[in-house]
């Protein structure tokens, strides 16, 4: 019986050293979102709030979790956590970018504007033939890309086949107009559903020399400058702009990285700010 059961440990230190260092090992499956919402109503308070920090941590995509959890929670300490972690996600959830996925070789733009429709929901209108492009249902091109902001992926299909958006304060519908030109736009930021274009800036300086202060250190009106930057904003279908505040410059340098931000009191660093808000 002692011989039998060395014979055995032998065995299996022999098979155990048969496998290999890097064998992988079956992890257990992370806690989910309910298992989280259950252990919110533990009478430990670290538990509790270890499982309100997991929550967070998993983002948008444990909303539908959350929400459940509060319409069915009858303990007031797991409702009070759901409340405190429920309106950042839902506001998390409206400004995520809807996301696109195109893999199309050689198909006309209007096919893939159709695609691009087709996942977001975003309609876009027939736009006029430009003679020196050719017809609009020539155009073809070959798109590979995976989740992909729709601006972004919006912008690689314009600067590929020369369409433009155009602004929407124009047209009575929700479709996105396009126009079909020789053009791209250079300079844009994506945040979001939203995209800021930089579309140019105008320049001006002017110095004095009819009257020249006699002390260096009295105050004069001897050069004025000004820098004027336009910037228009998009942001997609389904968030219209409602209401455009004050522009807010914070950081802006030179390129010997000087400060070229201007001087402004409490309200906003421009004098003379302006803004306009056209439809979208």
């Amino acid at each position: 019986m002692r011989r039998f059961a060395i014979l055995s440990v032998l065995v299996g230190l022999g098979i155990a050293s048969l496998l290999p260092a890097d064998w992988p090992v079956k992890k257990p499956p992370p806690p989910s979102a309910e298992q989280f919402i259950l252990q919110l109503a533990d009478r430990d308070y670290h538990v509790r709030d270890k499982a309100s920090r997991a929550l967070a941590s998993l983002g948008v995509e444990a909303l539908p979790a959350l929400q459940k959890g509060r319409q069915s929670a009858a303990d007031p300490e797991v409702r009070r956590r759901l409340d405190e972690l429920i309106p950042s996600l839902e506001r998390a959830a409206i400004l995520m970018p809807r996301l696109v996925s195109l893999h199309m070789t050689n198909k006309a733009i209007r096919d893939v504007l159709n695609e691009l429709t087709r996942q977001t929901g975003y309609k876009f209108a027939d736009w006029p033939e430009n003679p020196a492009a050719g017809p609009r249902d020539k155009l073809v091109d070959t798109f590979h890309f995976d989740k992909l902001p729709f601006w972004e992926a919006f912008d690689k299909i314009s600067e590929a086949s020369g369409l433009t958006l155009q602004q929407q304060g124009y047209w009575p519908d929700d479709a996105l107009h396009v126009y079909q030109q020789d053009a791209y736009v250079p300079f844009a930021c994506y945040n979001g559903p939203f995209k800021v274009i930089a579309t140019g800036f105008n320049y001006n300086r002017s110095n004095n020399f009819g009257q020249v202060p006699r002390n260096p250190a009295q105050a004069g009106q001897q050069t004025q400058e000004y820098l004027q930057v336009n910037l228009q904003i998009a942001t997609e279908p389904r968030l219209p702009i409602l209401k455009v505040g004050q522009v807010r410059l914070t950081v802006a340098e030179d390129d010997e990285k000087h400060s070229m931000v201007p001087n402004g009191d409490a309200n906003g660093n421009f004098a003379l700010g302006q803004r306009f808000y056209s439809g979208g």
